[in-house]
């Protein structure tokens, strides 16, 4: 079996090659986003996030699926009936080669819709000094605003999903942050073509809100242990002894 380190130099490499095609991708979906927006036929308040995986995620899913094929990814909100609109406009610019709808599975309360595409080659063949060969497939997960509420808040909340027990990643985070930020994929906050990278914190924020309230709690009660201890009034130790024909009274307070 291959070294765990040299797959890793591989999917970094790999990423590396497709990254600025990713981010031009963003950019074109952005901004056909943002002329829907502009002419009325969607809200203000549609949002666009893209991410690539982590590491640690696409080996987990190599070693269930045998595969990585949905290492570069965005997440597109809104309303149901905008969500049709956007799909209906996006597939001017994009090829579907698979579509995933979860709102057909029981019992699960995730209504997605997650589609595998590529950039039409129409689109790329204008660009100078771009490889075509080198832009991604594309995982576009279409969600509406109740399942980003649950998937933030509720039971489909990231820490939920991936089982992670939030008070032991608090203590890891306390011991050694660098550990717990490389398990992060890479996110980014798109506004038109405006393609913006989140850092580290910045994405730990907005996947594991949890962590931020269990980092705060703990804070909090380091503070109130150390005020406690600031504040334990020693007890006065006192004692009598004789000295020149007198009891004399001794006190280690003031």
């Amino acid at each position: 079996m291959r070294d765990i380190n040299v797959i890793r130099e591989d999917y970094n490499e790999y990423i590396m090659q497709q990254l600025h095609e990713y981010e031009i991708s963003l950019g074109m979906i952005g901004s056909a986003i943002e002329r829907m927006k502009a002419k009325k036929l969607i809200s203000e308040n549609v949002q666009i996030t893209g991410r690539i995986k982590s590491f640690k995620s696409a080996y987990l899913n190599y070693e269930r699926d045998k595969k990585i094929d949905d290492c570069f990814g965005l997440r597109i909100v809104a309303k149901q009936e905008e969500l049709v609109k956007i799909r209906e406009e996006l597939a001017k610019l994009l090829t579907v080669k698979s579509t995933k709808d979860h709102r057909k599975r029981m019992n699960t309360g995730y209504n997605a819709v997650h589609q595998m595409v590529y950039l039409n080659n129409e689109f790329i063949d204008g660009l100078k000094d771009i490889d075509p060969h080198l832009f991604p497939l594309l995982e576009i997960q279409y969600w509406d605003e109740e399942t980003e509420r649950d998937c933030f808040n509720g039971n489909l909340s990231y820490a939920h999903y991936k089982h992670r027990d939030i008070k032991k990643m608090a203590k890891q985070y306390n011991e050694n942050p660098e550990s717990v930020y490389e398990e992060l994929p890479t996110y980014y906050e798109i506004e038109g073509k405006e393609v913006k990278r989140l850092s580290k914190e910045e994405t730990l924020d907005r996947m594991y809100p949890e962590l931020k309230t269990e980092l705060e709690e703990n804070q909090e009660q380091m503070l109130d242990i150390g005020w406690e201890k600031r504040h334990i009034v020693e007890k006065p130790i006192m004692c009598f002894f004789f000295c020149n024909n007198y009891w004399l009274l001794a006190s280690n307070s003031i």
